[in-house]
């Protein structure tokens, strides 16, 4: 049977998640009956050679071309900070075929902070301040001193390496520094509860009990960020509002105000897991918000990475120097102002801040084409990102584009001509998923915002 008879087959299928049985600590499926289509490296190249000639805008802070109006810069470090928690994959090949169900997510897929906490006080002691001797239960995390003693860097040991329970929140100085904002201000909860109690009022016994009331406000407050701010950014609050029943008469709860469960399409039996098309398509698009460089505060800000050797930069190894004990600890001078990422009430900021992300459309900073400490030219670990994406893409076996929008019965199909993928190899109307909905939110929002799926797409009818 052709390609595009096995898609007509499949859009007839029902979409029952082949991931039914899928435990938590795995990846899924969300179309398991979906095809993939064996994307050539030749047409997976033509196409990164099209967003580079694209995206060739300076390679400078800020990065000079077009940025979103819609959201600041910190979101985009924000994502990242949340697809850590939820995503850990150290296992998968670029090349192998990878069965998602066999791979292991070493993270729940649950907004939890399982990358601040790790295990807890008593399974992950080292993330934890046991100033109070080594009988107590420590309620506090453990807050790095930065060049000048102040506490204004990551836990990190005598090489550096910071104590923290995702690495991948080290690799650059923002994600870091925003790491860093969640240790103290789960810190400064525990603070609180001890001097004034729970939200209930209710004042600890023991440092366990203040450690758990910390961990529970703590999680709740970011999961609140995550709903109310961060996602109607990125999806628009039409969308927020429809998935959770909120838009006219309150048809997605019950009369006591539960909301329902209306997903149509992500179904779970027993507990929820991480769908690959998310994972490994749908989520990267916080790549094409990235920008070249970043101005870190009022006397420095450097390029992602640095075009010379040893120069300036956001990997946060370039930015450590030797602390008066001799092990590395941030520079002071390299500490994040957040006003310059996000508009914080009552705060003013300088004139041109806070930065602005990038357009979430089919064009990526320049620096993301060469990423650092990867040989050139290994066509089994390439260092551009964009073909990382795509390879990736098709080792799990991603349906194209067009296929998971006309089972979602997305109002409108991109054409080759929208997808600007004429003359690239690709057989008519066929399109890597990461690749389509970077293209969807450009065509259909001019890059402010992922596509807006039809009501019913994401509702039981």
């Amino acid at each position: 049977m052709s390609y595009h008879g096995s898609m007509h087959r499949a859009l007839a299928q029902e979409n029952v998640a082949r991931s039914t049985f899928a435990q938590t600590g795995v990846f899924g499926r969300m179309f398991p009956g979906l095809e993939a289509f064996p994307f050539s490296d030749a047409m997976l190249e033509a196409l990164v050679a099209k967003i580079v000639a694209d995206s060739q805008e300076p390679r400078q802070i800020g990065g000079g071309g077009p940025v979103n109006p819609r959201i600041p810069a910190g979101f985009t470090f924000f994502g990242q900070f949340v697809d850590h928690d939820i995503t850990f994959d150290p296992t998968s090949s670029l090349e192998q075929q990878n069965d998602p169900e066999a791979i292991w997510n070493f993270r729940t897929p649950v907004l939890e902070l399982d990358n601040v906490y790790g295990a807890g006080p008593s399974v992950s002691p080292f993330l934890y301040d046991s100033s109070a001797g080594p009988r107590a239960s420590p309620a506090k995390l453990l807050i790095g001193l930065d060049s000048r003693g102040a506490e204004n860097d990551l836990p990190r040991n005598r090489q550096g390496t910071a104590l923290i329970g995702d690495p991948r929140n080290d690799e650059n100085l923002i994600v870091s520094q925003l790491h860093l904002a969640f240790l103290k201000f789960h810190n400064k909860v525990v603070d609180h509860i001890r001097a004034h109690g729970n939200e209930h009022g209710t004042k600890p016994l023991d440092d366990r009990l203040a450690f758990a009331d910390a961990q529970r406000i703590v999680r709740w407050h970011y999961q609140w960020i995550v709903l109310n701010e961060f996602l109607p950014l990125i999806v628009g609050q039409e969308t927020i509002n429809t998935l959770l029943g909120t838009s006219g008469p309150l048809v997605g709860q019950d009369p006591i105000g539960n909301v329902l469960d209306y997903l149509t399409f992500y179904r779970w039996s027993e507990d929820p897991f991480i769908p690959v098309e998310f994972a490994v398509a749908a989520y990267r698009f916080g790549h094409s918000q990235v920008r070249a460089g970043y101005s870190i505060n009022n006397a420095f800000g450097a390029l992602l990475f640095s075009d010379v050797p040893n120069g300036p930069s956001l990997a946060v190894g370039g930015n450590l120097v030797a602390a008066a004990a001799g092990h590395p600890v941030l520079n002071a001078d390299r500490a994040v102002d957040w006003a310059r990422f996000n508009r914080i009430p009552g705060v003013v900021p300088a004139d041109g801040f806070p930065q602005e992300s990038k357009m979430i459309d089919g064009k990526l900073s320049p620096p993301l084409f060469t990423l650092p400490n990867i040989a050139p030219g290994n066509p089994l670990d390439p260092r551009s990102l964009p073909l990382r994406n795509l390879k990736r893409g098709r080792a799990f076996g991603l349906p194209p584009g067009q296929l998971v929008a006309r089972v979602m019965e997305a109002k409108h199909i991109l054409s080759d001509a929208e997808l600007e993928i004429d003359g690239l190899g690709f057989p008519a109307g066929v399109a890597p998923l990461w690749y389509y909905i970077l293209k969807e939110a450009e065509v259909q929002h001019g890059g402010q915002q992922l596509a807006k799926w039809a009501a019913r797409s994401w509702r039981r009818s």
